[in-house]
């Protein structure tokens, strides 16, 4: 499978992650850059630990470069939309 592109609300705002298959896990890059992973694991999916996450060609997101410093959180509601639309790349 190779990398596609999807859309999520975060903080009220759409943005665009790249979703990159790796081994039996999906790594989220945003800008470039690593900002988490995602594995299923029965019918649910869970956030990676960092330390779990091979960077490859891609180091994490560093939040110093961008104009306001936000930060993006991968919490609850942004994983179930990850999730949401790797199934539909799936099947």
């Amino acid at each position: 499978m190779k990398a596609f592109n999807i859309h999520i609300i975060h903080k009220n705002e759409r943005i665009t992650l790249t979703i990159i298959p790796h081994n039996d896990y999906f790594k989220i890059v945003y800008f470039e850059g690593i900002i988490g992973a995602v594995k299923k694991a029965g019918s649910k999916w869970n956030l990676m630990p960092e330390e779990a996450i091979e960077p490859g060609e891609f180091a994490p997101y560093d939040y110093k470069l961008t104009t306001d410093g936000g930060k993006i959180v991968l919490g609850p509601s942004e994983v179930n939309q990850i999730a949401e639309q790797i199934e539909n790349q799936l099947n």
